[in-house]
This record gives C-alpha cells, sequence and structure tokens, in this order.
C-alpha cells in the first residue's frame, strides 16, 4: 500500500511508481490535506485507488495535471464517522484508465467529488459508476469522459457538464434521482445509451 495521510504530499513530476495494492488519500493534517501531485510520468495501481476519511473532516485529493495513470481495480470513496468532508479526484491534463467502478460506498460519510478539465481524459472500463448521494458530484469545465464498459451511470447527486465531451463508447444506462447536465454527447457506432431516469436531463 502506498499512502497518503496526516496531510502528506507525494509530488510526482516523471518516473514510474508502480503500486501492487492500494494507492489511498487519507485524512489529512492540522494545515493541509493529504495529496498526491501528478505532473508527469506513469502511475499503475493493480488494486484500488481509495480516498477515505475517518477522523475529521478534510478533503484529501489526487490531483494530476499530465502523465498516465492506469487504475486496474476501483476507484472508492468511504468515510466513517467522526470523518467528513469532499475527498477529490481533480483531472486537468494526462490521461487516467479506470478497468474497475468508480463508486461512494453505501453509508459513507464522504462526498464524492471528481473534477475534469482542460485536456484531462478520463476513461471507464468497469460497469458501475455510482454517485449514490444528492451531495456527490461529477464535474467538467473540459477534458473527455469515455464511459467504454457496459456500464450504469447511477446518478443520485449532480453531473453537471459545462465543457467537454462525454463519450458513450459501448452501453450504458442513466440512472437515478440527481441532475444530468451533459455538454457534448458522442454515442459510438453501435453503441446504446439508454435513459431509464431521471424524468428529465
Amino acid at each position: 500500500r502506498l499512502v497518503m495521510d496526516l496531510g502528506g504530499l507525494f509530488d510526482m513530476q516523471g518516473g514510474n511508481v508502480n503500486v501492487s495494492s492500494v494507492l489511498a488519500l487519507a485524512d489529512g493534517g492540522t494545515n493541509d490535506d493529504s495529496r498526491f501531485e501528478q505532473g508527469a510520468g506513469t502511475v499503475t495501481i493493480t488494486g484500488e485507488l481509495g480516498f477515505e476519511c475517518e477522523t475529521g473532516d478534510f478533503e484529501p485529493a489526487y490531483e494530476m495535471g499530465g502523465g498516465t495513470l492506469q487504475v486496474n481495480g476501483d476507484v472508492v470513496w468511504f468515510g466513517a464517522a467522526p470523518g467528513s468532508g469532499r475527498p477529490s479526484l481533480k483531472l486537468s491534463g494526462g490521461t487516467t484508465t479506470v478497468s474497475g467502478d468508480i463508486v461512494n460506498t453505501n453509508n459513507s460519510t464522504v462526498d464524492l467529488y471528481i473534477l475534469l478539465e482542460t485536456t484531462a481524459t478520463l476513461t471507464v472500463l468497469g460497469t458501475n459508476i455510482d454517485l449514490p448521494h444528492t451531495t456527490d458530484s461529477l464535474v467538467m469545465t473540459g477534458g473527455a469522459l469515455h464511459i467504454a464498459g457496459n456500464a450504469g451511470l447511477s446518478n443520485d447527486g449532480v453531473l453537471h457538464a459545462s465543457d467537454g465531451d462525454i463519450y458513450f463508447d459501448t452501453q450504458c444506462e442513466l440512472l437515478g434521482n440527481g441532475s444530468f447536465r451533459f455538454h457534448n454527447v458522442n454515442i459510438s457506432s453501435g453503441a446504446v445509451l439508454q435513459h431509464t431516469q431521471p424524468a428529465e436531463i
């Protein structure tokens, strides 16, 4: 495991980092939130990328401006009392591929927050993107999101794209009672987008 905790910072501007289990952003310290900053290079995670708060109100973050991030497992948010806050995955550049799911766990005490901006590309190959809380958010002000697995996009929070492109590459079902606002939508040849919920996009 590679864990950033107690306000620790991992600053990566090149090279390669291989994590054979879990890379976790956890809680924070007195003056700083825990962060992993990637400006270049390649990070490969065999297990999961985890965001968790269990000791207080913090915003640990993975911030990526360039390079490559490969997550072979899931990206998971988890919070337990007295933990709270908004752990964040912030992508402004580079290429991120998630082979598994993106989820905030049931009964989690933290908010899921994902930001795509500028030139970032996020590809999700799993079967589930789950924002189960009204305070969960996936925000796009640029970049590209590829939903490339046969997935359910379950949103009880907010998916808000004021810019950027969302690609449905295979099959996807939109679910949940949250708000959906897309900017540019691209449905690949042979792909299926099923709008089950909510009543209006």
